[in-house]
């Protein structure tokens, strides 16, 4: 995470090197960090051990290159080779759970002007209403060619692909709006989700 302090980056120790280019601890700038512990016996430089990796999560999926928080950039995102996604859930006028984040901030939580070009919060849309909606405006950054048949998933259809996808793929769900927080909490534990 952003918080995370070089002493805790460097004990992480050192990842394997790769044979296919550079890794992600030297893209990071974070490689020599992690290379510069010295042993407690000879006083040279040494890595440390490695006990566990750093995770990669793709943040409302791979949302450069298709429509954020969508399954088709979740399953880009794990194409990628990442070990979960963060996506942004709002609950739905309905009592449904819509996978979306939306423009607006805390004034106008899920505003959908700058993602579908419609006025309003989606938090007072049904799910078919939601779902009905299509993606234009200036909020997105993938090419503009991939909003065209994308739509807003519930939480339940992005947690059964990752459920059922087998990368195990991790999900790190980010509650938008009021009263979001009961509802994910029962739909993750009905779906047996709570430790992925």
């Amino acid at each position: 995470t952003s918080s995370t302090s070089k002493s805790s980056i460097m004990s992480l120790g050192n990842p394997p090197k790769s044979t296919n280019g550079p890794n992600l601890a030297s893209i990071l700038g974070v490689e020599d960090a992690m290379t510069r512990g010295r042993s407690a016996t000879n006083g040279t430089k040494s890595a440390p051990s490695l006990r566990r990796r750093p995770k990669t999560y793709g943040h409302r999926g791979s949302f450069y290159e298709e429509p954020e928080n969508t399954i088709r950039s979740f399953r880009r995102a794990l194409d990628h080779g990442v070990q979960g996604f963060e996506l942004d859930v709002f609950l739905l006028k309905c009592g449904a759970l819509a996978v979306f984040h939306g423009d607006g901030g805390d004034k106008l939580p899920g505003g959908l002007e700058g993602y579908c070009g419609v006025e309003g919060s989606i938090s007072n849309l049904t799910a078919d209403e939601a779902r009905g909606l299509a993606f234009r405006g200036d909020a997105h950054v993938c090419p503009e060619e991939r909003l065209e048949g994308a739509s807003i998933p519930l939480l339940e259809e992005v947690l059964r692909f990752a459920r059922d996808d087998p990368s195990r793929a991790e999900v790190k769900i980010e509650l938008k709006g009021p009263g979001t927080e009961l509802p994910v909490i029962e739909l993750v534990e009905k779906m047996d989700m709570v430790d992925r």
